[in-house]
């Protein structure tokens, strides 16, 4: 897995993309995906280092966007889920949820915004996100594990997945 990040002290920033009610007691979420191969957009946390800053996008109906920000207070541990994968591919599969080995990663310190980071307003950056993305890509090889979209074709969305690498220029831009 490239980690792009590791010798840059300064690359300390994640996102959690999640809808639980418990935002910021811990990262979770499986040690594998449903054909048992382990996927970043799951294990990409066990790469974060105690003292990173973990930001939280929480999905709600009412509005979604990075609503505050957690840091990462010990080692992944493992444990035991009782999961199901969200995304397209798996509810047209009719994925149900169910126990599988998981990790989990204490968190400390949540800090919610005032205002969140609503997804309208990131998109309404789009052409600097794809900048800070340009040019993270030419510093070093993909694959990046941002959680955008940046397609021509259509506005800036998230990408599907729990686990994603924030680049210091992101969260220093908002």
């Amino acid at each position: 897995m490239n980690k792009w990040w590791a010798e840059d002290s300064t690359e300390r920033y994640w996102l959690e993309v999640t809808d639980r009610q418990d935002l910021g007691a811990d990262l979770r979420a499986p040690a594998t995906d449903e054909a048992g191969r382990e996927n970043w957009r799951y294990s990409l946390f066990n790469l974060a280092r105690v003292g990173d800053v973990v930001l939280h996008y929480h999905k709600t109906e009412q509005a979604q966007g990075i609503v505050g920000y957690s840091v990462i207070g010990g080692p992944s541990e493992p444990a035991e889920i009782v999961w199901a994968a969200r995304g397209t591919y798996a509810r047209n599969k009719g994925t149900q949820p169910h126990a599988r080995p998981e990790y989990r990663i204490p968190l400390g310190g949540l800090s919610l915004f005032s205002a969140p980071l609503l997804l309208s307003e990131i998109r309404a950056r789009r052409d600097e996100i794809a900048a800070i993305a340009a040019a993270q890509e030419a510093a070093t090889k993909p694959p990046l594990y941002l959680p955008f979209e940046l397609s021509e074709k259509r506005e800036l969305r998230l990408l599907q997945g729990y686990a994603f690498k924030l680049p210091r220029r992101f969260v220093e831009s908002f």
